[in-house]
């Protein structure tokens, strides 16, 4: 009887020890996958244009959450040693739904990304339908004029209606041009104007015309980029807010200057070469950004996944001090998780 007993105890220990080797290589398969993307970040970083934006608040708010949740798993680990069932359900409960709130204020954070012009795939700069590049607006027969963060006339900053105004007209216009409305609203050209290098654009007939010619398709699509850009509040970046403050750019490490709306380096402006380079050029801290957090979100369900299965265990009292095996291996997990949030976060700011 008792060597039937060792046995069995023999067994259950090499499958414990089994389900940990295989939680300690899955971890190292999850950390070389890191590695390897960190190690291309930096080396991209190295040899091309990059944008240093300010990141979300959300994301710190959800680390300290995450943090918190390690600490939770790791009280109902020591519960469930001791036996006590009550702790033990209240320390799974709160792990599991710190783990939600952490994913949900991941997901809160990639929105103010987006709203804030940094998209998983974009370029970093606006090429077409540029302000006053071809065409500008006018309002009341007065221009509105651009300096790169705001629009102004006769010196003085339109009022925040009077740029709405213009950005849902803007998305009107554009509506009509991409063939998804029969025409726009009858107060264009009675305050508000385009204007295509000193001549009105003028609207008759479901038609938009330049002096005394229709509009061309050339200048068509050029205007189309005009209304768009303005509708969704790019100016001469795709990523919003103020140089300087919001984000800034770098060429290989030296940071570029952005004054009367040109980007120079080290107080030259840059050369033709650098500037067709940085048209071409996708804004790859934000595309890293969010392919990093993504896959780390994605290991992180996983890991909720398990959580909700123990959480079920525990509420059936199938989890003790003598079968404590799964949450060592699910705490090992999330613990894990927390550190490679906490390395990410850390090695994006700082290397970012």
């Amino acid at each position: 009887m008792a060597e039937t007993q060792e046995e069995e105890q023999g067994y259950n220990n090499a499958i414990a020890k089994a389900k940990k080797n295989l939680i300690y290589f899955g971890i190292f398969g999850i950390v070389m996958f890191f590695a390897g993307l960190s190690s291309a970040y930096i080396v991209l970083l190295g040899d091309t244009f990059w944008v240093s934006f300010r990141w979300p608040v959300e994301f710190w708010i959800s680390t300290v959450i995450l943090i918190a949740s390690s600490a939770t798993i790791a009280l109902a680990l020591k519960a469930a040693k001791s036996d006590n069932k009550k702790a033990l359900k209240l320390h799974l409960g709160i792990t599991l739904f710190l783990g939600l709130m952490f994913t949900f204020f991941q997901v809160k954070g990639y929105q103010k990304l987006t709203e804030g012009g940094n998209y998983f795939v974009s370029n970093i700069i606006v090429v077409e339908g540029k302000y006053d590049d071809y065409f500008y607006y006018t309002y009341q027969d007065e221009k509105i004029e651009f300096d790169g963060y705001d629009y102004t006339i006769n010196g003085e900053k339109i009022s925040e209606e009077q740029l709405k105004d213009i950005q849902d007209l803007s998305g009107e216009i554009f509506q009509f041009l991409r063939g998804k409305q029969s025409s726009i609203p009858d107060t264009y050209g009675k305050e508000y104007m385009i204007f295509y290098e000193n001549q009105p654009v003028t609207f008759s007939n479901d038609k938009f015309s330049i002096g005394d010619s229709l509009i061309g398709r050339d200048d068509r699509i050029r205007m189309e980029y005009f209304v768009m850009n303005l509708n969704k509040g790019f100016g001469d970046f795709y990523i919003k807010g103020r140089y300087g403050e919001d984000f800034e750019l770098n060429y290989r490490g030296i940071q570029l200057e952005y004054k009367d709306r040109q980007l120079q380096s080290e107080g030259k402006k840059l050369s033709v070469g650098l500037m067709n380079k940085l048209v071409d050029t996708r804004n790859l801290a934000s595309t890293f950004l969010y392919m990093l957090s993504a896959l780390h979100i994605l290991h992180l369900l996983g890991g909720l996944i398990y959580l909700i299965v123990l959480f079920r265990k525990s509420l059936n009292n199938s989890i003790n001090s003598n079968n404590i095996v799964g949450l060592k291996n699910g705490a090992i997990y999330w613990h894990f998780l927390d550190l490679l949030w906490i390395y990410l976060i850390l090695f994006l700011n700082f290397i970012h």
